[in-house]
């Protein structure tokens, strides 16, 4: 199963961004993933807070995931690009839909 972190700028309860979580989970169905079988999403909310931001995308990076979704905003992204793995070094496989993983 493939591990995907998302690093969101927010609190858990704000509307737009769980819209925008929804919407990447659907982007995954519908391109043949199965979150919970397929792809396990591993979200951390980081309140809006900097420092918890950082601890957070730490957190996620510990945890050797195939890749890292980055919800931030302004000079943010800076600190994050230092933190963040875009994507693991593992080889690809191939997934159970015929597509590359």
């Amino acid at each position: 199963m493939r591990r995907v972190g998302v690093l969101m700028h927010a609190t858990s309860d704000e509307p737009e961004p769980q819209a925008r979580l929804a919407a990447f989970a659907q982007g995954l169905q519908e391109a043949g993933w199965s979150v919970g079988r397929d792809v396990r999403i591993e979200t951390r909310w980081s309140t809006g807070d900097a420092a918890r931001l950082r601890r957070d995308a730490a957190e996620l990076v510990a945890l050797n995931l195939d890749i890292s979704v980055v919800d931030a905003i302004g000079g943010l992204k800076w600190d994050l690009a230092r933190l963040c793995v875009v994507a693991s070094p593992r080889p690809a496989r191939q997934h159970s839909a015929g597509r590359g993983a």
